[in-house]
């Protein structure tokens, strides 16, 4: 992991915020499922939603969430105007976040 990398952890000790009160805010069920998230474990959607908004965008969702960093490719292939994942399956939003997680 980078050093200046802004991690989860980086952020509940910013705003200092306990464990338990971090959990709160994020809506979690377990201590152990956030200390899971600040070690760099996937979460849900919501929970990388809720960490992005909580950052101010610091944290990106996309790097606390495959199925977010899924969406942000396939809505950067359509901004670019390619055709669909079928059509060019090898520019699928899989691939493409397949080949940015391999890259960092």
């Amino acid at each position: 992991m980078n050093e200046a990398e802004f991690t989860v952890r980086d952020l509940r000790k910013e705003l200092e915020l306990t464990l338990a009160q971090m959990l709160a805010k994020l809506q979690l069920r377990s201590i152990g499922a956030l200390s899971d998230i600040e070690r760099g474990e996937p979460c849900s959607v919501s929970v990388a939603l809720a960490i992005e908004a909580l950052s101010g965008g610091r944290i990106a969702a996309a790097s606390l969430s495959r199925d977010v960093a899924l969406v942000d490719a396939a809505r950067a292939l359509d901004a670019a105007g390619q055709p669909d994942a079928m059509a060019a399956p090898e520019r699928s939003a899989c691939r493409i976040a397949d080949q940015n997680a391999a890259a960092s």
